[in-house]
């Protein structure tokens, strides 16, 4: 008998390998997440100075 086969390590090892799903669409969610909006090349601009602004700041 190998030294480390003891009832335990069965438990741990049976924990580590969850059973799977019973469907594939288990993750899928009733209500359909928000889209988000791509920013636009002056939305970026602002941000990228306002970031580059604070951190001079510190």
């Amino acid at each position: 008998m190998p030294v480390n086969h003891t009832p335990r390590a069965d438990s741990d090892r049976a924990l580590a390998y969850p059973e799977p799903p019973a469907t594939s669409t288990w993750h899928h969610t009733t209500t359909p997440r928000p889209r988000t909006r791509k920013l636009t090349p002056e939305q970026q601009r602002h941000n990228r100075e306002r970031l580059q602004h604070e951190l001079s700041a510190k």
